[in-house]
């Protein structure tokens, strides 16, 4: 399958490594529009994912995340794009939770957000049993 990821951060290079891994055709775009202009795809079918997962996690503990059941929220206009989204999530073991179409993306993000404001405003024990909570033996 061919996937285009915007960005190389966290994110977008943890996911493109994994799914290049097993085998996938991965590209990467830049948010700089000077540069994106050259990668532009205007029949790219855009769903919004995965910006909720733990990535250092993802990277480091596989099995482990694997073992709690996480789950990431989609959003896309595209109901043919989100399952092939979600089928790469259940690739890594994450299950899906659709919240409708692309205008819905604000959810996913007010979730990232909170989780981290949370994780940078509270003691470092909170801090680490949130991110474990779920992650436990």
């Amino acid at each position: 399958m061919r996937i285009g990821i915007v960005g190389t951060g966290p994110v977008g290079r943890t996911l493109g490594t994994i799914w290049a891994r097993a085998g996938h055709e991965v590209a990467f775009g830049s948010r700089d529009p000077a540069r994106a202009a050259e990668a532009a795809a205007p029949r790219a079918r855009v769903v919004k994912g995965f910006n909720t997962v733990v990535m250092r996690l993802l990277r480091e503990e596989p099995g482990r995340v694997r073992a709690s059941r996480a789950q990431v929220f989609l959003a896309g206009d595209d109901a043919e794009a989100k399952a092939v989204v979600a089928a790469l999530a259940a690739e890594m073991g994450l299950g899906a939770v659709d919240l409708g179409g692309l205008e819905a993306a604000w959810m996913a993000e007010a979730l990232a957000d909170t989780f981290r404001q949370g994780m940078a405003t509270s003691p470092a024990g909170w801090r680490q049993a949130v991110v474990f909570a779920d992650l436990r033996d």
